[in-house]
């Protein structure tokens, strides 16, 4: 899929991350500071722990 990199090949992150997929998933986090609450944390949370490596099964 992706390009391997230090962090894919030490099963820091999914094998399956690819760079455009994260640009475009982070990009829409400056829509999420405009309302109200701030969920921009919140979002980023969740990016980042689905593009952690999960233990295979």
């Amino acid at each position: 899929m992706g390009s391997s990199t230090p962090s894919k090949e030490s099963g820091s992150i999914r094998a399956d991350a690819d760079p455009g997929d994260v640009l475009q998933l982070t990009g829409a986090l400056w829509r999420a500071a405009a309302v109200p609450e701030d969920r921009a944390p919140r979002m980023l949370a969740l990016v980042l722990d689905g593009l952690s490596a999960q233990p295979e099964c």
